[in-house]
């Protein structure tokens, strides 16, 4: 059966609606735009993001619908409950999962700006709840080149939990 959407949301994130360790994140990325519209890669530090680490994401952006994970938080859940440093998007066994994650950061992309979507979905007959915020990361041209990653889980079944 595999993962369905049953309801998402997209959340304002400057509306002080977003779990704590998201806003924070997005706090964090407010802060190293530096009045321009989005960081660059360059500066985000990892060593200032602590133990969010394993809630996050790092993806290049290839291609208008095209995203390769180049760091997978080792916390991070998917239906197929396995890393997925080094795939794109497309590569999730769950296409339905895949096409829903590529939408949305297709839409960071395009509107260069922070997208947060709450999420519930069924994974077979079990809730799977979670919100997920998308943060551009600016190119040399000014263009999204990479997509920092948090998420915050609400319900997620226990077998595709990965706890590094």
């Amino acid at each position: 059966m595999g993962f369905k959407l049953v309801s998402e949301l997209r959340l304002n994130p400057a509306s002080g609606s977003l779990p704590h360790a998201l806003a924070a994140l997005l706090g964090y990325w407010d802060s190293r735009r530096a009045g321009r519209p989005m960081p660059e890669r360059a500066d985000i530090d990892p060593s200032d993001l602590g133990a969010r680490l394993g809630r996050i994401h790092l993806l290049d952006v290839e291609g208008p619908q095209l995203f390769r994970y180049r760091v997978y938080g080792s916390r991070m859940t998917n239906p197929d409950a396995r890393d997925m440093t080094g795939r794109t998007t497309g590569e999730y066994a769950d296409a339905t999962f895949g096409a829903m994650v590529t939408r949305h950061l297709a839409q960071c992309v395009l509107e260069k700006v922070p997208v947060c979507y709450e999420i519930h979905g069924r994974l077979d007959e079990d809730p799977y709840i979670y919100t997920r915020i998308a943060l551009p990361l600016a190119g040399k041209e000014g263009n999204v080149a990479m997509i920092l990653v948090g998420s915050e889980r609400g319900s997620v079944p226990a077998r595709v939990q990965r706890e590094f």
